[in-house]
């Protein structure tokens, strides 16, 4: 009901409003001489027609227009909710819900996956040193590039600060690659409010869905990112660092995980 009052708008709204009452309040006229006995005539009708032409508009019009209010509130809500304002990603919460949804199916079905953990390197000198609405518009480039190379079923959100987290559902470590080096390609696009190309980079973790993590929780898998993105920080920056999990023999040290590096040259 609510998205064809949308399709309406508010004025055919009262308009369909006030043809369903001159309809009922017809029928009731009908119905009501009909019932005393009393013949029904054309200036009955006419009189119930335009007494309800009268009413009903001046009643509904104030009405609907704050339905419509209520509409657009709740969606805004629900706009800020499920989307950071700033990259126009989602929110972290609603990341979260959705990405654990999936989650649960891809383990039914045995399906392949990779969740991407990624920052921005060295944003907090960027901030330092341009200012904090160049520090928003990186941001917002970046959630543009983000959004420019996901499909239609990757989960892109905004993790918190500089932070980002992407789902990327039945993808391999081969696919998972390929999607950093479209990142790293579209990040090197990126320029300032001046249009002055900056020297910009991101960092990022990824890990896979493997026979020993297929069920762990979100959080556990987000954090094996995290801890492939800290080793592409420590290794360099500006690239990609798949986790693997550590063999016996391997004794990395500070416990990171036995790494794979991607220094996300292609695109």
């Amino acid at each position: 009901m609510r998205k064809n009052f949308e399709l309406l708008g508010p004025t055919l709204t009262v308009v369909v409003v006030t043809l369903l009452a001159i309809v009922g309040i017809d029928l009731i006229t009908c119905l009501g001489l009909r019932l005393a006995g009393l013949t029904i005539t054309s200036a009955h009708v006419l009189v119930a027609t335009f007494a309800t032409l009268a009413v009903v508009p001046a009643i509904a019009f104030p009405l609907v227009r704050q339905l419509f209010r209520t509409f657009k509130l709740e969606s805004e809500n629900y706009r800020k909710a499920t989307f950071d304002q700033l990259t126009n990603l989602m929110s972290r919460g609603a990341f979260i819900t959705a990405a654990d949804s999936y989650l649960n199916l891809a383990r039914r079905r045995q399906s392949p996956f990779a969740i991407a953990f990624l920052d921005i390197d060295n944003f907090k000198q960027i901030n330092d040193r341009l200012g904090h609405s160049t520090g928003d518009y990186i941001l917002q480039e970046l959630g543009k590039a983000l959004n420019g190379v996901r499909r239609k079923s990757d989960l892109v959100g905004r993790y918190g600060g500089d932070e980002f987290v992407v789902l990327l559902p039945e993808t391999d470590l081969t696919g998972a690659e390929r999607f950093a080096d479209k990142v790293h390609g579209a990040v090197r696009n990126v320029a300032n409010a001046d249009d002055a190309r900056l020297d910009l980079s991101v960092s990022i973790g990824i890990t896979t869905r493997r026979f020993d993590n297929q069920y762990m929780t979100l959080e556990a898998l987000i954090d094996q990112s995290d801890q492939a993105l800290y080793s592409a920080k420590q290794t360099g920056k500006g690239r990609t660092v798949f986790y693997v999990k550590n063999s016996p023999e391997t004794q990395p040290e500070r416990g990171m995980p036995t790494i794979q590096i991607s220094t996300g040259q292609g695109v």
